[in-house]
């Protein structure tokens, strides 16, 4: 599905595809609830509780195979942390099931309090940047781990991405103000022509933070990337914070106080996205 304004931060109609997922949800939300009716109309078949620890199973399910399509950072096992917890869901709610229509319903109750200890319990920090080598323009390697104790704004981006061009300026004039911190930005070409035209690239538009060039797309997929540009928030520990999915004005007033607060005290005001 094709939304005007699908890229937070782009002003104009972008044409991006992106999954639906409200949509996916409430037609799967929709069949669940089918499900209950159904149960609750034979209670002969279905002891006190069932019902409600299938719609937990479900509604687990429900949320493991929506987010699945959403794009949020991966954790572990290339699952994001809902997607844990939407497992979760369905264990407890499958065993709470079978505990209470097998009258163990001592043991459901207690399942149901084991659930919400465990889904805090999985509510876990942000996850840790993938590391990675590039070549500069200059021919030197760089590596992102090497950067620990300064907060780094990556962007993965390509020469020929109108709205790559479009915020290449404002991050300049970020990295500008930015100068004197404990801050980096390190931008990443997955162009195929390779330096020549990211050198090209970068004078046009006097770009004078560092430039990468990794044109098998490497890094592009070890973030998961749906497209270009996309931009992430990394703290001085190599924990990404935010991912940012297209162009921004990177100077807005705002986003510089954000990025300083977070330079000085080590805490992200807004949030996974980038959004206040």
């Amino acid at each position: 599905m094709a939304y005007p304004d699908a890229i937070f931060g782009w002003t104009h109609a972008s044409g991006v595809l992106v999954h639906p997922a409200p949509v996916y949800e409430s037609l799967i939300y929709s069949l669940i609830f089918v499900v209950l009716i159904r149960m609750l109309r034979a209670p002969e078949r279905w002891r006190d509780g069932s019902v409600m620890f299938t719609f937990l199973a479900l509604s687990g399910l429900a949320r493991f195979v929506v987010e699945d399509v959403r794009i949020e950072p991966r954790i572990f096992m290339d699952l994001t942390e809902a997607q844990w917890i939407g497992l979760l869901m369905v264990v407890v709610g499958a065993v709470g099931v079978y505990l209470v229509q097998k009258s163990s319903r001592g043991l459901a109750g207690i399942g149901g309090i084991l659930l919400l200890v465990l889904a805090g319990a999985c509510t876990s920090g942000p996850p840790t940047a993938p590391d990675f080598r590039a070549q500069t323009l200059e021919g030197k390697s760089f590596r992102l781990s090497a950067q620990r104790g300064k907060v780094v704004l990556l962007n993965i981006f390509t020469t020929w991405c109108p709205p790559c061009r479009e915020e290449m300026p404002s991050m300049q004039r970020l990295a500008d103000q930015l100068a004197d911190e404990d801050f980096m930005i390190v931008a990443v070409a997955e162009d195929d022509a390779g330096a020549p035209v990211v050198k090209e690239f970068g004078e046009e538009l006097e770009i004078r933070f560092p430039l990468l060039t990794e044109s098998s797309g490497a890094v592009g997929q070890s973030y998961k990337i749906s497209g270009y540009p996309e931009t992430f928030v990394i703290d001085r520990n190599g924990r990404q914070l935010a991912r940012i999915i297209g162009p921004l004005d990177w100077d807005r007033p705002a986003l510089v106080a954000d990025l300083k607060h977070l330079i000085r005290t080590g805490e992200w005001r807004r949030g996974p996205d980038g959004r206040p």
